[in-house]
Protein backbone atom coordinates (compact mmCIF):
# COMPACT_ATOMS: atom_id res chain seq x y z
CA UNK A 1 0.00 0.00 0.00
CA UNK A 2 2.62 2.36 1.05
CA UNK A 3 4.43 1.92 -2.43
CA UNK A 4 1.16 2.26 -4.46
CA UNK A 5 0.41 5.61 -2.42
CA UNK A 6 4.01 7.37 -2.83
CA UNK A 7 4.61 5.66 -6.62
CA UNK A 8 1.24 5.36 -7.83
CA UNK A 9 2.08 8.54 -10.25
CA UNK A 10 4.55 8.75 -13.15
CA UNK A 11 7.72 10.91 -11.83
CA UNK A 12 6.84 10.02 -7.54
CA UNK A 13 9.82 8.51 -5.53
CA UNK A 14 9.07 5.17 -4.08
CA UNK A 15 10.71 5.44 -0.56
CA UNK A 16 11.86 2.28 1.19
CA UNK A 17 9.59 1.59 3.87
CA UNK A 18 6.88 3.79 5.53
CA UNK A 19 8.50 3.19 8.89
CA UNK A 20 11.46 5.10 7.72
CA UNK A 21 9.82 8.38 7.03
CA UNK A 22 9.05 11.32 9.74
CA UNK A 23 5.56 12.76 10.37
CA UNK A 24 3.61 14.99 8.75
CA UNK A 25 3.72 18.33 9.13
CA UNK A 26 0.84 19.54 10.80
CA UNK A 27 -1.48 22.09 8.84
CA UNK A 28 -1.44 25.56 9.58
CA UNK A 29 -5.10 26.07 9.89
CA UNK A 30 -6.69 29.23 11.29
CA UNK A 31 -7.75 28.86 14.89
CA UNK A 32 -11.44 28.19 14.85
CA UNK A 33 -12.49 29.32 18.71
CA UNK A 34 -16.00 28.55 18.00
CA UNK A 35 -15.70 24.97 17.19
CA UNK A 36 -16.20 23.46 20.56
CA UNK A 37 -19.38 25.47 21.01
CA UNK A 38 -20.53 23.70 17.84
CA UNK A 39 -19.99 20.36 18.48
CA UNK A 40 -21.24 20.75 21.57
CA UNK A 41 -24.65 21.59 20.26
CA UNK A 42 -24.41 18.63 17.57
CA UNK A 43 -23.74 16.37 20.63
CA UNK A 44 -26.66 17.87 22.39
CA UNK A 45 -28.78 16.91 19.40
CA UNK A 46 -27.51 13.66 19.22
CA UNK A 47 -28.98 12.73 22.58
CA UNK A 48 -33.01 14.17 21.82
CA UNK A 49 -31.81 11.66 18.67
CA UNK A 50 -30.78 8.82 19.90
CA UNK A 51 -34.08 9.08 22.78
CA UNK A 52 -36.50 9.38 19.72
CA UNK A 53 -34.74 6.53 17.51
CA UNK A 54 -35.25 4.56 21.13
CA UNK A 55 -38.98 5.38 21.85
CA UNK A 56 -39.19 4.13 17.55
CA UNK A 57 -38.01 1.00 17.93
CA UNK A 58 -39.89 -0.32 20.47
CA UNK A 59 -42.65 1.11 18.13
CA UNK A 60 -41.71 -1.80 16.02
CA UNK A 61 -40.52 1.25 13.32
CA UNK A 62 -36.96 0.06 13.22
CA UNK A 63 -34.61 -3.18 14.63
CA UNK A 64 -31.65 -1.18 14.35
CA UNK A 65 -30.86 2.58 13.88
CA UNK A 66 -29.47 2.15 10.43
CA UNK A 67 -33.18 1.09 9.71
CA UNK A 68 -34.60 4.38 10.79
CA UNK A 69 -34.66 8.05 8.59
CA UNK A 70 -34.58 10.76 10.86
CA UNK A 71 -36.73 13.93 10.03
CA UNK A 72 -35.32 17.34 12.06
CA UNK A 73 -36.95 20.20 12.61
CA UNK A 74 -35.40 22.88 14.42
CA UNK A 75 -35.30 26.82 13.60
CA UNK A 76 -32.82 28.18 16.00
CA UNK A 77 -30.29 25.50 15.30
CA UNK A 78 -31.10 24.46 11.55
CA UNK A 79 -28.12 26.38 9.98
CA UNK A 80 -25.75 24.48 11.93
CA UNK A 81 -27.37 21.60 11.43
CA UNK A 82 -27.18 22.42 7.48
CA UNK A 83 -23.67 23.41 7.97
CA UNK A 84 -22.78 19.50 9.25
CA UNK A 85 -25.52 17.95 7.28
CA UNK A 86 -22.98 15.32 5.56
CA UNK A 87 -22.06 14.52 9.19
CA UNK A 88 -25.61 13.99 10.64
CA UNK A 89 -26.02 10.04 9.54
CA UNK A 90 -22.68 9.11 10.83
CA UNK A 91 -22.90 10.94 13.91
CA UNK A 92 -26.82 9.90 14.63
CA UNK A 93 -25.87 6.08 13.08
CA UNK A 94 -28.68 6.22 11.07
CA UNK A 95 -29.25 5.60 6.92
CA UNK A 96 -31.01 9.07 6.20
CA UNK A 97 -31.30 12.64 7.55
CA UNK A 98 -33.69 15.29 6.44
CA UNK A 99 -33.48 19.18 7.91
CA UNK A 100 -36.25 21.74 7.95
CA UNK A 101 -39.19 19.56 7.03
CA UNK A 102 -41.98 19.48 9.04
CA UNK A 103 -42.19 15.56 10.45
CA UNK A 104 -45.16 13.62 10.59
CA UNK A 105 -45.03 12.70 14.10
CA UNK A 106 -42.90 14.80 16.42
CA UNK A 107 -41.23 13.61 19.32
CA UNK A 108 -40.30 16.89 21.53
CA UNK A 109 -36.76 17.19 23.05
CA UNK A 110 -37.81 18.83 26.04
CA UNK A 111 -38.96 21.47 27.84
CA UNK A 112 -36.52 24.23 26.75
CA UNK A 113 -35.83 22.00 23.92
CA UNK A 114 -37.44 23.23 20.54
CA UNK A 115 -36.25 20.50 18.35
CA UNK A 116 -38.52 18.05 16.81
CA UNK A 117 -38.01 14.48 15.72
CA UNK A 118 -39.48 12.15 13.68
CA UNK A 119 -38.26 8.72 12.98
CA UNK A 120 -39.20 6.80 9.30
CA UNK A 121 -38.24 3.62 8.60
CA UNK A 122 -35.65 4.22 5.65
CA UNK A 123 -36.17 3.36 2.05
CA UNK A 124 -34.41 1.43 -0.30
CA UNK A 125 -31.82 -1.56 -0.13
CA UNK A 126 -29.12 -2.26 2.50
CA UNK A 127 -25.34 -1.58 1.25
CA UNK A 128 -23.47 -4.45 2.02
CA UNK A 129 -20.28 -2.63 2.43
CA UNK A 130 -21.34 -0.02 5.35
CA UNK A 131 -24.44 -1.64 6.23
CA UNK A 132 -26.80 1.76 5.07
CA UNK A 133 -30.03 1.47 3.58
CA UNK A 134 -29.75 3.75 0.53
CA UNK A 135 -31.74 3.75 -2.97
CA UNK A 136 -28.74 4.21 -4.94
CA UNK A 137 -27.78 0.65 -3.90
CA UNK A 138 -27.18 -1.49 -7.48
CA UNK A 139 -26.98 1.34 -9.79
CA UNK A 140 -23.64 0.84 -10.35
CA UNK A 141 -22.87 -1.79 -13.15
CA UNK A 142 -19.87 -3.25 -11.93
CA UNK A 143 -20.51 -3.26 -8.22
CA UNK A 144 -24.82 -3.82 -8.00
CA UNK A 145 -24.56 -4.77 -4.05
CA UNK A 146 -23.19 -1.15 -3.19
CA UNK A 147 -24.65 2.15 -2.47
CA UNK A 148 -23.04 5.12 -4.16
CA UNK A 149 -20.99 6.81 -1.85
CA UNK A 150 -19.02 2.60 -1.28
CA UNK A 151 -18.60 2.29 -4.83
CA UNK A 152 -16.40 5.50 -4.86
CA UNK A 153 -14.60 3.62 -2.16
CA UNK A 154 -13.60 0.45 -3.76
CA UNK A 155 -13.41 1.67 -7.36
CA UNK A 156 -9.92 1.44 -8.61
CA UNK A 157 -8.63 5.42 -8.22
CA UNK A 158 -6.84 7.41 -10.22
CA UNK A 159 -4.99 8.80 -7.75
CA UNK A 160 -2.80 5.35 -7.95
CA UNK A 161 -2.25 5.02 -11.48
CA UNK A 162 -5.39 3.37 -12.04
CA UNK A 163 -5.48 0.64 -9.65
CA UNK A 164 -7.40 0.31 -6.37
CA UNK A 165 -9.57 -2.32 -4.44
CA UNK A 166 -10.29 -4.12 -7.73
CA UNK A 167 -12.64 -7.07 -7.71
CA UNK A 168 -10.92 -10.56 -7.59
CA UNK A 169 -12.69 -12.66 -10.73
CA UNK A 170 -11.33 -16.11 -10.54
CA UNK A 171 -12.40 -18.80 -13.28
CA UNK A 172 -14.76 -21.87 -12.41
CA UNK A 173 -11.85 -24.52 -12.68
CA UNK A 174 -9.63 -22.44 -9.88
CA UNK A 175 -12.73 -22.91 -8.00
CA UNK A 176 -13.03 -26.67 -8.62
CA UNK A 177 -9.04 -27.18 -7.88
CA UNK A 178 -9.59 -25.29 -4.88
CA UNK A 179 -12.49 -27.45 -3.42
CA UNK A 180 -10.82 -30.78 -4.64
CA UNK A 181 -7.53 -29.92 -2.94
CA UNK A 182 -10.13 -29.30 0.09
CA UNK A 183 -11.75 -32.38 -0.60
CA UNK A 184 -8.46 -34.33 -0.92
CA UNK A 185 -7.10 -32.67 2.44
CA UNK A 186 -10.03 -33.78 4.47
CA UNK A 187 -10.32 -37.30 3.24
CA UNK A 188 -6.17 -37.29 3.89
CA UNK A 189 -6.75 -36.47 7.45
CA UNK A 190 -9.11 -39.05 8.08
CA UNK A 191 -7.35 -41.62 7.04
CA UNK A 192 -4.30 -40.27 8.62
CA UNK A 193 -6.41 -40.66 12.33
CA UNK A 194 -7.88 -44.23 10.95
CA UNK A 195 -4.35 -45.82 10.42
CA UNK A 196 -3.03 -43.76 13.86
CA UNK A 197 -5.85 -45.44 15.84
CA UNK A 198 -5.39 -48.93 14.04
CA UNK A 199 -1.79 -49.14 15.61
CA UNK A 200 -3.49 -49.09 19.35
CA UNK A 201 -6.26 -50.90 18.65
CA UNK A 202 -6.17 -54.48 19.58
CA UNK A 203 -7.56 -58.08 18.39
CA UNK A 204 -10.83 -59.00 19.38
CA UNK A 205 -10.96 -62.06 21.68
CA UNK A 206 -13.96 -64.24 21.55
CA UNK A 207 -16.08 -64.65 24.35
CA UNK A 208 -17.99 -68.04 23.28
CA UNK A 209 -20.88 -65.69 21.21
CA UNK A 210 -21.49 -65.09 17.54
CA UNK A 211 -19.76 -61.83 18.12
CA UNK A 212 -16.77 -60.86 20.35
CA UNK A 213 -15.88 -57.55 21.87
CA UNK A 214 -13.01 -55.23 22.09
CA UNK A 215 -13.66 -54.71 26.03
CA UNK A 216 -11.11 -52.46 28.00
CA UNK A 217 -9.35 -50.72 24.39
CA UNK A 218 -10.78 -48.10 22.35
CA UNK A 219 -10.81 -48.59 19.15
CA UNK A 220 -12.67 -46.22 16.08
CA UNK A 221 -15.50 -47.38 15.14
CA UNK A 222 -16.11 -48.11 11.04
CA UNK A 223 -19.18 -46.37 11.31
CA UNK A 224 -19.69 -43.15 13.05
CA UNK A 225 -15.92 -42.71 13.15
CA UNK A 226 -16.21 -42.09 17.24
CA UNK A 227 -13.64 -43.93 19.51
CA UNK A 228 -15.41 -46.71 21.61
CA UNK A 229 -14.47 -48.84 24.37
CA UNK A 230 -17.55 -51.53 23.45
CA UNK A 231 -16.23 -52.28 19.54
CA UNK A 232 -18.22 -55.64 18.34
CA UNK A 233 -16.27 -57.71 15.70
CA UNK A 234 -18.76 -59.27 14.25
CA UNK A 235 -21.44 -59.70 12.79
CA UNK A 236 -20.06 -55.77 11.21
CA UNK A 237 -17.00 -54.59 10.58
CA UNK A 238 -15.50 -52.96 14.04
CA UNK A 239 -18.36 -50.22 15.01
CA UNK A 240 -20.17 -49.97 18.42
CA UNK A 241 -23.19 -50.19 19.99
CA UNK A 242 -24.86 -46.89 19.48
CA UNK A 243 -24.45 -47.32 15.51
CA UNK A 244 -25.68 -50.61 15.23
CA UNK A 245 -28.57 -50.01 17.15
CA UNK A 246 -29.22 -46.75 14.14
Amino acid sequence: MWQALRGGRSGDPVDESVHTQEFPVALDLPQDDGIETRFARLLETREVVLKALETAARGGTHRNSLEAHVVLRDGERLALLQRYAGFLEDLFIVSGVTLGSQPATAVPGGEDEPLSVSVERAGGRKCERCWHIRKDVGQDAEFKTVCARCVRAVQPSSALGGRGCEPLHASPIAYALLTLSVLLLDQTTKAMVVSRMTLFSSAPSSQGSSTSRWSGTKGHCSGCSRISRTLTAAPFSPSCPSWRSS
